[in-house]
């Protein structure tokens, strides 16, 4: 069973069955490589598949299943999602995977609750934590040194250090 998720299908890309690929991972070039076994996704109906070609343009990162050879074979997969196995995606010390991030409890420094995770969205240059505050509103936190202070995966709790106009 592939557990982790490391992308969304795009929109078609011209008329050879390449699609955009929304990266969910801070790692395309290794985890999207030509030759991966991957799995699809899309209401949760799972379908097998490897990935034939990868390449990044101006317009965005293109990707290229075995599915088929134009684009009405994978005009179906648009919106899936793309996982692998874990123990295929090793991470470098100090590195996070996202799927580990979501359903944090997010805490000042004073210890007071200001919600949980609910996605993680990239924007360049760097990612944003989407938060969900006790009363339903969100706000973001850039996903920097400068304000996450301490990451706990195991304990589900992170630190982060609050400026004024953040909440």
């Amino acid at each position: 069973m592939k557990d982790l998720l490391i992308g969304k299908i795009g929109k078609p890309f011209a008329l050879k069955g390449e699609v955009k690929l929304i990266p969910m991972t801070s790692f395309p070039k290794e985890r999207f490589c030509r030759g991966r076994e991957v799995e699809l996704s899309l209401n949760g109906v799972k379908t097998p598949a490897h990935i034939d070609g990868y390449r990044e343009t101006e317009k965005g990162i293109l990707i290229h299943f075995d599915l088929g050879p134009t684009i009405n074979e994978i005009e179906p997969f648009v919106g899936a999602e793309i996982y692998m196995d874990k123990e295929e995606a090793p991470m470098p010390e100090g590195s996070y995977r996202y799927s580990d991030l979501l359903g944090i409890e997010v805490f000042d420094e004073e210890g007071r609750k200001l919600g949980e995770i609910k996605d993680i969205q990239q924007f360049a240059p760097k990612s944003n934590l989407r938060i969900k505050r006790e009363d339903g509103k969100d706000f973001y936190v850039p996903f920097v040194d400068e304000f996450v202070k301490e990451i706990d995966i195991e304990g589900k709790r992170m630190t982060i250090h609050v400026i004024p106009g953040l909440l």
